[in-house]
């Protein structure tokens, strides 16, 4: 858990995951959104797996299945509101 928080303490680092949430969002505000909830779960899922071996694929992968809930999340919400 210690490389994780390693990660999470580079600026640069920080900077590659909002820069994906952005790419991804095309707006500020959700981009900051789902760059906190990446780092949620991530912290989160490292506590449940204490034996990391690539610390940056797995924030990657976390990442990635955060994003995917984020886009079902919005359409769920986009087709009640129609």
């Amino acid at each position: 858990m210690n490389k994780i928080y390693a990660l999470f303490e580079d600026s640069e680092f920080l900077r590659s995951i909002y820069a994906f949430s952005y790419n991804r969002t095309n707006n500020t505000h959700d981009a900051e959104d789902l760059t906190s909830e990446i780092i949620l779960q991530v912290l989160k899922s490292s506590k449940k797996n204490s034996d990391i071996q690539y610390p940056i694929g797995f924030v990657w992968i976390i990442a990635k299945r955060t994003y995917a809930d984020y886009c079902e999340k919005r359409s769920k919400y986009n087709s009640n509101v129609i």
